[in-house]
């Protein structure tokens, strides 16, 4: 390739010859800039008149990608002139004899890419990226407005927070006056008698110095007889007092008052125990926006799809040896494993709990697979040659043999409802309507089949893989024509 730096392409020709001429055009095929001069070569050499060139202008708006895309082979120096529809790789001649001699379908490159660009290939592949850019563009729209809501729900919820606690606050405010109104009310009671009891005190005192004077008048004035009555009726008084000095330290008012408040249980709790006001939840859910990438398509490409048995078309890709074999037996249907156990029957198990729903007893003795297909199980019987269609509770719906159908195992099912059954005996792999009604032999020994043990359908890839006894695994493109 010529030499490329930050602002200029040079000539490849003229490098070879130790010289750096500014080149004007670049040709794909030689992937190489020309000057003006050697231009003029390459128009009329035999080896590139064919050739169509670029302005450097051109090749320049090129993705780094595209223009570092090599046209010669890095293991082997040959041009990549050759297409292995196997590996989907670019090969030179050298590439096919190393490693690519047992594959079909090796193809010129040329040939492969004439006309890409008005191809249906290259229309889907922009068709796929304006669908995933408006796909993304409208998830990004969602985003935003998604965005936009949280906010608006925020201030909703800011709101309502706000209320509720202007609610507790209200409602608090009115207890806390009703509390202190009762706290009023209990002082002002309190004191009251009290002070009914200072008012009965005082009057006592008054009595009891209105006697102290007396006897202060008596020592000084009377007679020692008007003396003695005077304090006999003077003492009586008194210890008449006295008794009821003893009454009124018992009264209400002469307790020892003192106040306090007990809070409500609830309003302790409110303080002690609630930590927290609320909660902030979020509920999420998938967007019902519609991807409208590859899945999608091929969906929509599967629904023109003709299920008939005689347009089954399989293409060879690739033999694979594998150490040991496929487990039997199991299938899942959404959320339920089913399994064929020999000698007891079938089991359907919830795929997510591992319990086991229910038991279904089998009359056959040597049970071999089960698969599911929608409420309906497919079983094999190896030893009859029979597949039965069966539902849930037991009821054969359907059963089918043949003589090509000798010794069934694994079976599987495409997008389209055809079932596939490995007959192991028979060394061949039998398609089956969904209703069981008519089936065909679509690979055998001529196809390199020996003893088939299971069979696998992917339909992702559109691929079905078939897995002998030996552990040799066979797989095939899928196709209907």
């Amino acid at each position: 390739m010529a030499m490329i730096t930050e602002s200029k392409i040079y000539c490849g020709p003229c490098e070879s010859q130790h010289s750096t001429n500014v080149a004007e055009r670049w040709c794909p095929n030689c992937d190489e800039g020309l000057c003006s001069k050697c231009m003029e070569y390459h128009k009329v050499s035999k080896s590139s008149r064919m050739h169509k060139t670029i302005t450097i202008e051109n090749f320049t708006t090129l993705p780094d990608f595209v223009r570092n895309i090599d046209h010669v082979c890095s293991n082997h120096e040959n041009a990549l002139d050759l297409y292995c529809s196997v590996h989907e790789k670019v090969c030179c001649m050298d590439c096919i004899s190393a490693e690519h001699s047992e594959c079909p379908g090796i193809t010129s490159l040329t040939k492969v890419v004439q006309g890409v660009k008005e191809s249906a290939f290259y229309h889907s592949v922009v068709k796929n990226i304006e669908d995933l850019t408006e796909f993304a563009t409208k998830l990004q729209t969602n985003r935003k407005n998604n965005v936009a809501k949280l906010q608006q729900e925020k201030d909703l919820l800011t709101g309502v927070v706000k209320s509720k606690r202007t609610e507790i606050t209200s409602h608090l405010d009115k207890l806390e006056v009703h509390l202190l109104q009762n706290l009023d009310f209990t002082i002002t009671l309190e004191s009251q008698q009290i002070k009914k009891a200072v008012s009965h005190l005082q009057k006592k005192i008054c009595t009891l110095n209105e006697y102290k004077n007396h006897i202060s008048a008596i020592t000084d004035t009377a007679t020692d007889m008007q003396a003695f009555l005077a304090l006999k009726e003077i003492n009586k008084n008194v210890v008449h007092e006295e008794e009821t000095m003893l009454c009124v330290k018992e009264s209400t008012g002469m307790k020892e008052t003192s106040v306090r408040i007990q809070f409500a249980k609830e309003i302790e709790g409110l303080v002690k125990e609630i930590q927290l006001m609320g909660n902030v939840e979020l509920k999420k859910i998938s967007t019902n926006l519609h991807f409208p990438g590859t899945k999608s398509q091929l969906v929509k490409n599967l629904s023109n799809i003709q299920p008939g048995r005689e347009n089954i078309k399989l293409t060879f890709v690739k033999h694979v040896l594998l150490d040991g074999h496929y487990v039997f037996g199991l299938s899942v249907e959404s959320d339920c494993l089913v399994a064929a156990v020999r000698n007891t029957g079938i089991h359907f198990i919830n795929y997510s709990s591992g319990k086991i729903l229910k038991i279904l007893p089998c009359d056959i003795d040597l049970l071999s697979y089960v698969h599911m297909i929608g409420e309906n199980s497919l079983i094999t019987d190896y030893e009859k040659d029979i597949l039965y269609c069966r539902n849930r509770d037991g009821e054969t719906v359907w059963t089918y043999s043949s003589d090509t159908m000798k010794g069934p195992r694994n079976m599987c099912t495409d997008t389209v409802g055809n079932i596939f059954v490995a007959a192991f005996v028979s060394d061949s792999i039998i398609a089956i309507s969904s209703n069981g009604k008519d089936g065909k032999k679509i690979l055998g020994v001529e196809d390199g089949l020996k003893n088939p043990k299971a069979v696998c359908f992917s339909a992702m890839t559109y691929t079905l893989l078939v897995v002998s006894q030996t552990g040799t695994a066979l797989k095939y493109n899928l196709s209907y024509s």
